[in-house]
Formats: structure tokens, C-alpha cells, sequence
């Protein structure tokens, strides 16, 4: 958007607390107002649409204290919605947490790489969520999924890349 660049990051850390009506109006409001703007965004102008989205990933970033798990399990993918900038993609990875800096550093540097030499991908989100499966890993070993949701420019996206 305008030739500019923005990256933010938060890690955040829900606990269970007890129901209360000020927290059910915060999870309210606070989730439902960017689920209205994802919902409006791919049906407005052009550039309402990206100050929508930038308004929508804001929500996502600096995100309310009080939440419901339905909420916090679902939140990017009713959020980021990239109508109006072209397709988007998800990659969704499982990885043991033990192996966590490398594989996001990596992803991270791959994802903008790609970005800054091709131009192919319009935004780069990343989302990472701790996993604690006996699924996954029998011993206790903990996980993280670590989801990168891209916007695209598929014109520009190179075939080593879409391989």
C-alpha cells in the first residue's frame, strides 16, 4: 500500500479466567468489529479496501485481552480477507518447539526474499500457535503450527516458487 513497508509483531499468551459480562462485551467487540470489516472489505473501493485490510490486520496484531477459545482458534482466517489485493495461500506447518528459531527464521527469510526479488507476494502474515499433542508426540514433546498466509501476485510468482 503506498510503496510502504510495515512490520509488527506480538506473541500472546491466553490463560482460561472466569465468564464475565465486561469480558464477553470485549470479545464481542473487539473480534466482531474486524470480522465486519473482513466481511465489508472485498466489496468496497480500491483504496478503502486496503485501509480496511490494514485496519482488519491491526486487529489481529494488537489483539484484546479477553477472548473465546472459538475465537482465538479461528481469528486470522475469518480476518485477512484479500478480495480486493488478489489470491492468498496458506502454508501450515507443524514443527517441534525445540526446532522453532530456525524454522521461523528460515520460512521468514525464504518468504521475504521471494518478496523483495520477485514482488510476488502482496503481505506476509505469520501466525504461530503453541501445541501441546500426545498426537504428535507421544513423549510430551511440545509443537508449535507456525501458518504463513501470503497475498499474491500470481503474474509474478516464479515457477521454482508455485514447484
Amino acid at each position: 500500500m503506498l510503496g510502504l513497508r510495515l512490520e509488527v509483531g506480538q506473541f500472546s499468551k491466553y490463560l482460561e479466567s472466569q465468564p464475565a459480562f465486561y469480558k464477553a462485551f470485549l470479545n464481542w467487540f473487539v473480534y466482531g468489529c474486524p470480522h465486519i470489516i473482513g466481511y465489508f472489505s472485498g466489496w468496497m473501493p480500491t483504496l478503502v479496501n486496503k485501509v480496511l485490510n490494514v485496519i482488519g490486520v491491526l486487529g489481529i496484531v494488537y489483539s484484546p485481552h479477553y477472548a473465546s477459545i472459538k475465537n482465538i482458534e479461528s481469528f486470522t482466517d475469518k480476518i485477512l480477507d484479500t478480495k480486493s489485493e488478489g489470491p492468498s495461500r496458506m502454508l501450515i506447518s507443524l514443527v517441534p518447539v525445540s526446532k522453532f528459531e530456525g524454522f521461523f527464521l528460515g520460512i521468514h527469510e525464504i518468504a521475504t526474499r521471494y518478496r523483495q526479488t520477485t514482488g510476488c507476494f502482496t503481505f506476509l502474515a505469520f501466525y504461530v500457535k503453541a501445541i501441546n499433542s500426545p498426537w504428535l508426540s507421544p513423549k510430551g514433546e511440545r509443537y508449535f503450527e507456525l501458518m504463513l498466509y501470503c497475498g499474491l501476485e500470481p503474474q509474478k510468482l516464479p515457477n521454482d516458487l508455485l514447484a
